[in-house]
């Protein structure tokens, strides 16, 4: 301590600390000027506030920044949840129209053919590999439903039931070989059998054959289901002609057929479970007429 107050230093701040306090002093006495030592320290001074003050406005930047980050991102979760939701109501009232369409055309069907039973069912599984586009439906046993039972759109034939479980049941389409329907050319009256064919099948065609060789039936003429057979009723569209060849031999001729239901693409369907006639004829073991 006794080698503080001794050194040169200690002297020198001791002198200009005294020197300032008397012109303080006399500065307040007589008025006027600011001080010269706050002026002094406040040339010192103002740069470290402002610097921390810099640093304190940066702080609260960084951190209102990540806060409004926050705010953003909690608020584009809830505008996808309402999207999310816009969407699945939209599809919910799509699904509702299309429903009420499908039943509206159904409801002149069932008032046509007063003895048809109808169950309606949803497709719920198809086999993407399996080019004869069989189907799986949600409606089984528990609704009625039984094997060789007719399964149509409103635009037309789809095939028939194979297989039945409780709660769902498989179903064999106008493009399966198997499947083997009466049908007539609504035009000409012309009449063969339509089915499926491996070479019409990926085109989702199927063909008709057994047709007179001097059959009139030419492209655009419909074909429906002639019945009597105990298994498909009788007037329901199969589809359209799209071509005529002769078979080999041109003993008959051969007619490529679009099916009139869309097979690849139907969602929703009818089982006719009972119809005037049905069964009267004996049904084959294996899917076909």
């Amino acid at each position: 301590m006794r080698r503080l107050f001794r050194s040169k230093r200690f002297w020198w701040i001791g002198g200009i600390l005294t020197v300032l306090i008397v012109i303080t002093v006399t500065v307040a006495a007589v008025g006027g000027w600011a001080a010269p030592q706050n002026m002094f320290l406040g040339s010192v001074v103002m740069p470290i506030q402002r610097a921390f003050s810099s640093a304190a406005d940066g702080v609260s930047g960084f951190f209102g920044m990540y806060s409004e980050r926050d705010a953003l991102k909690q608020e584009n979760a809830e505008l996808r949840e309402e999207l999310n939701a816009l969407r699945q109501e939209k599809q919910n009232w799509q699904e509702a129209l299309n429903e009420n369409a499908f039943y509206k055309d159904f409801l002149g069907l069932k008032e046509e053919h007063g003895d048809y039973l109808f169950c309606s069912a949803r497709v719920i599984a198809r086999d993407p590999a399996d080019i004869y586009a069989a189907m799986t439906l949600d409606a089984g046993s528990l609704d009625g439903v039984s094997a060789h039972d007719v399964v149509i759109t409103a635009d037309g034939l789809v095939g028939y039931v194979t297989a039945v479980a409780p709660t769902y049941c498989t179903v064999a389409t106008l493009l399966d070989p198997a499947v083997n329907v009466g049908a007539y050319d609504r035009r000409t009256d012309d009449s063969g059998i339509v089915s499926g064919s491996l070479d019409a099948a990926p085109d989702g065609a199927c063909v008709m054959t057994n047709l007179d060789r001097y059959a009139t039936v030419v492209a655009g003429d419909v074909l429906v289901t002639t019945g009597g057979s105990g298994l498909f009723p009788a007037g329901l569209t199969v589809g359209t002609v799209e071509s005529v060849t002769k078979d080999p031999g041109e003993l008959t001729l051969r007619a490529f057929v679009r099916p009139a239901a869309d097979l690849l693409g139907c969602r929703n369907v009818m089982i006719i479970t009972a119809f005037e006639g049905q069964g009267e004829v004996a049904v084959p073991d294996t899917p076909g007429e």
